[in-house]
């Protein structure tokens, strides 16, 4: 099934655009999480619990909520459930996730690639931005913040 009959899918159980696109993310993630090496590490709770126990849809969310066990969490063990997360989304999958969510909803301004990483370059330069997300609690790994962004535009750059 690709994404735009997941999204159709969706959609005709009564979910709005952001929320049928929001699930197709989930379902990514969810798919890597359960490939993934940290696959017994991981905690899924919140919204997505209850509307999978439920099957209402009234429960939507757009966020997964995860945690992680503790004791098992190393920087390499992320480095590779990132991986297979990047690995579960093709180039092609995700340039296709990028045409439905961004370049064919009329309310976003991005119109190509460029444009996209005009905006998230613009993101990373700001220096408050990245002092926040390198002093988050939730924060993954250790590695230099600007390495990290560098590395997400080099990404981008790419596809």
């Amino acid at each position: 099934m690709n994404l735009r009959e997941m999204m159709d899918g969706y959609s005709d159980e009564g979910l709005t655009r952001e929320l049928a696109a929001s699930r197709v993310c989930q379902d990514i993630i969810l798919k890597a999480i359960s490939e993934g090496p940290l696959n017994r590490n991981v905690t899924i709770k919140g919204g997505v619990v209850m509307r999978s126990i439920t099957k209402n849809n009234r429960r939507s969310t757009r966020d997964v909520d995860l945690d992680f066990i503790h004791y098992s969490l190393d920087d390499e063990s992320i480095r590779t459930f990132v991986q297979k997360l990047i690995d579960v989304v093709s180039k092609d999958r995700l340039n296709e996730i990028i045409r439905l969510l961004i370049f064919e909803d009329t309310e976003m301004y991005e119109d190509s690639m460029d444009d996209i990483v005009k905006r998230v370059s613009s993101t990373f330069k700001d220096e408050q931005y990245l002092r926040r997300v390198s002093g988050s609690r939730q924060r993954w790994v250790d590695d230099d913040i600007h390495e990290i962004a560098g590395g997400i535009i080099s990404y981008l750059k790419k596809l």
